[in-house]
């Protein structure tokens, strides 16, 4: 497979509310192919919380795995209806478990180089807070990390994309995401954002529904709800732990949605806006 050499065209701009278009339209288009790609890993993580602590870490480790290769294979599918070609669920799904291995090498070196950038500073600041003390330098130094750690997945957070899609190896996956992340990296770092906050907002509804619905147990905190929640689990399924799962389920579910649907679609976006030509002059690049 031939890259893509982006040094000899002119930059364009990423456009937000373009790939927030973007995203609505994939939701629109392929909602089922998504979120079928989702409960893949889902469905697995689910499991694995029925079987013991192994079996639990085992399938956790796996559900993971699989969740970033349906993310690339949710990628894939944008990329394809973007070219006007027919996408379909089992499609997309071999796709994407085609690329396991690669997408597992991919997922290791961005492990390793995000830990290589935020070690130095997290040592760095575990060493300065002792010693000055400050309420003020905690809170700084925890936004630099916040950010460093936020600035360093932008730039990796294609590579799975582009493994799958593109076809590339680990390291050629990484430097990929890097070249499509150039010059647009503080955008993109705010659509992330604006995903992270829909998903916490999500997540913070969630837990309200869920404790309105134990409001007869005198639950009155988030505290309480959460002890509440975990006390239920550990004694095995029943109608109480169900609500509880199938909830964190739910709510887990639409949140990998969400994040594959504008991972994908910053991906589409950037592939458009740094090749300046429609995609389907490149689709041989896809196969």
């Amino acid at each position: 497979m031939s890259n893509i050499d982006y040094s000899d065209v002119e930059p364009e701009k990423f456009e937000i509310r373009a790939c927030l278009s973007r995203c609505g339209q994939t939701l629109s288009e392929l909602f089922l192919i998504v979120v079928g790609l989702t409960l893949v890993a889902e469905v697995l993580g689910f499991i694995g919380d029925t079987l013991g602590p192994v079996g639990n870490s085992f399938m956790a480790i796996v559900a993971a795995i699989i969740g970033f290769a349906t993310q690339g294979a949710v990628a894939w599918a944008i990329v394809k209806k973007y070219q006007n070609e027919e996408v379909t669920f089992k499609d997309s799904l071999v796709k994407g478990l085609s690329r396991l291995p690669s997408v597992i090498l991919t997922i290791l070196l961005s492990f390793l180089l995000m830990m290589g950038a935020l070690i130095p500073v997290g040592i760095f600041l575990a060493v300065v807070i002792p010693m000055t003390k400050s309420a003020l330098v905690i809170i700084l130094g925890g936004l630099a990390l916040g950010a460093l750690l936020l600035w360093v997945v932008t730039i990796v957070s294609l590579a799975v994309p582009a493994c799958v899609v593109e076809n590339l190896g680990g390291l050629d996956s990484l430097r990929r995401s890097r070249e499509l992340t150039k010059d647009n990296r503080l955008k993109i770092m705010l659509v992330y954002l604006l995903a992270f906050v829909l998903m916490a907002g999500l997540a913070v509804g969630g837990v309200f529904v869920v404790g309105s619905m134990f409001a007869v147990n005198g639950l009155s905190s988030l505290r309480e709800l959460l002890n509440f929640a975990s006390a239920s689990m550990e004694n095995g399924f029943n109608a109480t732990s169900l609500v509880f799962y199938l909830a964190l389920f739910l709510l887990s579910t639409i949140s990998r949605v969400v994040y594959n649907v504008v991972c994908g679609s910053i991906y589409l976006e950037l592939l458009i806006v740094k090749a300046d030509k429609d995609l389907e002059e490149m689709s041989e690049v896809f196969e």
